[in-house]
């Protein structure tokens, strides 16, 4: 019995020191945006290889970016999130398979979404709404 004292009271102090040194514990804040690009929102980078649309984000702070996440999905006509960087696969009018990708960028209180052809060419017809949801997590 005397052992385990000895065992025992040591162990429950230490314990309790390193219960006691233990920072308080970071809960994250999660925050999500919704944005819909319209077809006559898009803009053709310098190069003429992809398209692009800078929206507002203030939820993308500097904290957001240097210890936090940022996640873009692209929401489908299903209503489905899909992660971006996502390709979209497509057959033009001569029956040749080409693709969609779209990507983003992000700044200090903003967001940027890039569409790109396989191509690399810019000469593509906008016609649908695109549809994309930005979730951060952020330390508080």
């Amino acid at each position: 019995m005397m052992k385990l004292k000895k065992f025992f009271l040591p162990m429950v102090a230490i314990l309790l020191l390193a219960v006691g040194c233990r920072p308080d514990p970071i809960v994250p804040h999660v925050e999500a945006s919704y944005y819909e690009i319209q077809p006559y929102q898009w803009q053709v980078n310098a190069g003429n290889t992809f398209y692009f649309v800078e929206c507002n984000c203030p939820q993308i702070t500097k904290a957001v970016i240097e210890q936090g996440i940022i996640n873009v999905y692209y929401i489908d006509q299903y209503g489905y999130d899909n992660q971006l960087p996502y390709v979209i696969p497509y057959f033009n009018d001569d029956n040749e398979l080409f693709w969609e990708n779209l990507r983003y960028d992000v700044g200090e209180g903003k967001v940027t979404f890039i569409l790109q052809e396989s191509d690399l060419y810019t000469g593509l017809e906008i016609l649908r709404t695109y549809k994309f949801k930005v979730a951060t997590v952020s330390p508080r």
